[in-house]
């Protein structure tokens, strides 16, 4: 227990040192409820995105942003955007590392686990971090052409439909832990 307690240390103490270099200590808080990380690879895609996102803004405002890709902004402006957000929503990915930079009290919504199921919930336990994922009975994965023949293939190689009305109470329960502000009951 003191060996995993002086390993939190010591990443909650590079987490603030990053912030102290990039100068995002204090950042103001953002008008929007949600920062959605989209994906620009072609694996891990949210199939229905655009459906999900109009049934989240009908609710709530979400910014949307890439991390990867020709549009990514510089680092430090991704660090700059998170540590303005208590909620973080993305698939299984890089991308929710930058959930150690969320305002605190902090909640982040790993959209499917890709069956990693413990590896970003552990890491928001880390920071004290609120974790919410969809139950795979709720996820629907596609397996592009090329990867369909393989004897060994993934859920990180697919791409997936999420059931739209999980991801509203997901986010809906993250947002009462939170204890944001109301908006139009589901």
């Amino acid at each position: 227990k003191q060996w995993y307690q002086r390993r939190v240390r010591v990443l909650r103490n590079v987490v603030d040192a990053v912030k102290q270099h990039h100068g995002i200590s204090h950042i103001p808080p953002s008008t929007d409820d949600i920062l959605y990380v989209r994906r620009t690879t072609k694996d891990r895609q949210i199939l229905n995105e655009r459906e999900m996102l109009e049934a989240l803004r009908e609710r709530y405002s979400v910014e949307v942003i890439e991390f990867d890709g020709p549009s990514a902004p510089p680092y430090t402006s991704q660090l700059r955007l998170v540590s303005s957000h208590r909620l973080l929503l993305s698939v299984h990915g890089a991308a929710l590392t930058h959930s150690a930079f969320l305002r605190q009290p902090a909640a982040v919504f790993e959209l499917y686990d890709a069956g990693e199921d413990l590896c970003y919930r552990r890491f928001a336990a880390l920071f004290g971090i609120h974790y919410h994922t969809i139950e795979r009975r709720n996820v629907k994965v596609v397996y592009p052409k090329d990867r369909q023949q393989r004897k060994w293939v993934t859920p990180k190689e697919g791409n997936y439909t999420l059931d739209i009305g999980s991801v509203l109470a997901g986010v809906k329960r993250l947002m009462d832990l939170l204890d944001l502000p109301k908006h139009e009951e589901l």
